[in-house]
Parts: C-alpha cells; sequence; structure tokens
C-alpha cells in the first residue's frame, strides 16, 4: 500500500535516494505537491550489522551536546514568558537520557511530564517529574501546558501532522512549543561528507520551508527560527505559539523543486568525496604501518569510515569520552576504547590523532590537559 504524504496527503512521490547500508531497505522520498522529504521503509535486512551505515545508533547519539545548545535557544524562550513566576506546566516528548535537561528545567516548572516510550531513558530521581512510557500518539493529558518540548522527536513520530493537530489542543491559550530536528536544508552544503544523513531511526526529513508549512495548515505562528548551530551540527529550532485568528487563509508552498536540488547535491557529493576517500585510504594504510597513530572520537564518524575501506586497526588507541556506552563497538570491532583521562601517558609517544568528530573537535583540543599535543591533532575531514 503506497503512503499517503503526512502534510498534504498526496500519492504522488518521488524516490530519490537510498541510504548506503541501511537495514530497514529504506528508500528516501519527495512529495510531488508539497515538497515533504520522507523515508519509506522496506523488508528488514538482518544481514546488515546496525553498528554501520543509515542504521547506526543504539542509543541516540551525539545528544549530549544537543542539549548545550538546546540551553541557548531555551534564554529566548525566557525573554517572551516568566515561567518561574507561576506554577507552570511542562510536557516533554521524547524524555533523552539527560538528567542535566531535565535538572535545568525543574528551575522554571512547576510539573513536568515526560512522554518516553524506551525504559533505558527513564530516571526517578527527579521530585514533581512524572515519566510516561508511551508514544505521544498514545498519550492522553489530563492538564493544559504552558510549553510543549520537542528535543528531536518530530523526526520519529509516526505523524508530525498529528502531533501538531493534538498540541494545539493541550497547549494553554499563550503557551510554547519548542521544535529541534536535523536540518535537511544544510546538508548540500556539508562537505566533505561520507558519514549518512538519513538515518534508518528518522522517518521525516524537514527544511525549515516545509516545517513552516506545518505551521500554515495548522495555524501556527513562527517566534523564533534558529537555523543551524555554531557546532556544524545539522539542526533547525523553532519556538512557536498559536494564532489568535480562527482561520488561516494561507496555503501551502510546494517545496519539492528546492527538496529535490538539496537532496541530489547531497548525492552527488558523497559520490565524489567517497571515490576520493579510497584513495586516501592507501596513503593512510601506509602511514599507519610505520607511525603510531591515535583514533580519537570512537562513534558514528569513525565507523562510518571503517565501513568505507579504513583499516582501522592500524591505530595504535583508540579514546572517547563516552566510553562506557561504546562497550557493543568493542566488541563488534574487537578494539579496546579508553577515556581520555587514561590516554596522556600513551599520547607521549604518538605521532598523530585524528579526530572523528565534527562538533566536538575545538572542543577536544581546548582542553587543558592536551595543550602540548596540540600539534599532533587533526580532523578526519583531512583524509579528504
Amino acid at each position: 500500500m503506497l503512503k499517503k504524504c503526512d502534510l498534504c496527503g498526496s500519492l504522488n512521490h518521488l524516490k530519490i535516494y537510498k541510504p548506503y547500508n541501511s537495514k530497514k531497505n529504506t528508500i528516501i522520498k519527495i512529495c510531488k505537491r508539497c515538497g515533504l522529504c520522507f523515508s519509506k521503509f522496506g523488508k528488514k535486512l538482518n544481514k546488515i550489522s546496525n553498528l554501520f551505515g543509515a542504521a547506526f545508533g543504539g542509543l541516540r547519539s551525539g545528544k549530549a551536546l544537543l542539549f548545550e545548545e538546546f540551553f541557548n535557544d531555551f534564554n529566548e524562550i525566557l525573554k517572551r514568558k516568566n515561567f518561574y513566576k507561576k506554577k507552570s506546566n511542562c510536557l516533554i516528548v521524547g524524555g533523552q537520557n539527560s538528567n542535566k535537561f531535565i535538572h535545568i528545567l525543574k528551575s522554571y516548572f512547576f510539573n513536568i511530564d515526560i512522554i518516553e516510550p524506551d525504559l533505558r531513558f527513564f530516571s526517578k530521581n527527579f521530585n514533581k517529574v512524572k515519566y510516561t512510557y508511551d508514544t505521544f500518539e498514545n498519550f492522553k493529558a489530563r492538564k493544559k501546558y504552558d510549553i510543549i518540548f520537542l528535543p528531536h522527536t518530530l523526526e520519529h513520530l509516526q505523524s508530525p501532522d498529528y502531533f501538531f493537530s493534538k498540541a494545539k489542543s493541550i497547549l494553554s491559550e499563550n503557551g510554547l512549543i519548542y521544535i529541534s530536528v536535523p536540518d535537511t536544508a544544510i546538508i548540500s552544503k556539508y562537505t566533505p561528507n561520507i558519514t549518512e544523513f538519513f538515518l534508518d531511526k528518522h522517518k521525516y526529513h524537514f527544511t525549515e520551508k516545509t516545517l513552516k508549512n506545518y505551521l500554515i495548515k495548522h495555524n501556527y505562528k513562527s517566534l523564533k527560527c534558529f537555523k543551524y548551530s555554531k557546532n556544524n551540527i545539522r539542526r533547525l529550532s523553532i519556538i512557536l505559539s498559536k494564532k489568535k485568528v480562527k482561520i488561516n487563509k494561507s496555503k501551502i508552498t510546494n517545496r519539492y523543486d528546492e527538496t529535490y536540488k538539496i537532496i541530489k547535491i547531497y548525492k552527488d557529493n558523497m559520490r565524489k568525496d567517497i571515490k576520493k576517500l579510497k584513495n586516501k585510504f592507501l596513503l593512510l594504510d601506509n602511514y599507519l604501518s610505520k607511525k603510531n597513530v591515535v583514533a580519537w572520537a570512537i562513534g558514528r564518524i569513525f565507523t562510518d569510515y571503517c565501513m568505507r575501506g579504513m583499516k582501522f586497526k592500524k591505530f595504535k588507541l583508540f579514546i572517547d569520552s563516552n566510553y562506557k556506552s561504546q562497550k557493543y563497538l568493542e566488541n563488534f570491532l574487537k578494539i579496546k576504547i579508553m577515556p581520555p583521562s587514561h590516554a596522556f601517558e600513551e599520547i607521549a609517544n604518538i605521532d598523530k590523532i585524528i579526530v572523528f568528530s565534527d562538533a566536538f573537535y575545538k572542543q577536544i583540543i581546548k582542553n587543558v590537559s592536551l595543550k602540548k599535543y596540540k600539534k599532533l591533532f587533526s580532523t578526519y575531514t583531512d583524509l579528504l
């Protein structure tokens, strides 16, 4: 059965891209009537490891930094509404695993309700914080909320259209909605690149313009839009409120042409970068045979490089500050990942340190303990 477009209901879609090494046999499609981009999942492929490619990610990776950036956006919310002056209710759709995030919000809200369908992200250490083990679609609200947070959750929902419809009924009269999603609009500018943007876990892929089509349809007002972050994370965030007028006369604008162009450029750039990378790997393999080299940040980018042909076993050390949650990766790759604090003595005999991270590179080399080793560091993009 052909899936209707969630935004406009059209059955006229273009198949434009197939993510590399997708475990769900995913096809990326664009609606020709409105330009919404979404994933069409096929028969699950059990032979492909979920550690690599479009299927990568046991837990929701990269959230810690996204929440750091969320706090900057949150300051904008505080400027518009002084939540701490009254008993405000907050709803978080997608609880995540950040206790810091919840702890900060507790300072501003009287009650916090969290909807989370994954038991791994539950925490019972906070007063006045209620977890509901369920999906947003099944959640039955018993109160109105002054703010609803969706921290990288909208792209996982069965229907964003249903969210915007239901959210209006549970949002207080002057309430706000904060949404943060991966930004599809900038992937065509994000080079060099070999890492897969279209993950199997994401059902929808938004640009600012396709997201705003939902706002037009459901009569929301955009108060503030943050297009992308200083740390090169492909992120789009927006603060919304309900419009006072009952009837919205604006029409949805077709964004098909621009969405098509974005993904086409992304696909072509990836093809060219992978071709260049294969030649680089021959040089890197020779270098690793003669020099002592460290791989730092053993996550999605590193595993994508391994998948493309990098001979990772020749690295002398594997370092990641998030090493405790990387046991599954250690077992699969048959390597030992150590924390930075345990690696300082070893680094003294190292010739080069390659950091496989976009967001954390500057943060890593600013570490006081690493200043004397600064010249050894290089980013993984230097391989291209």
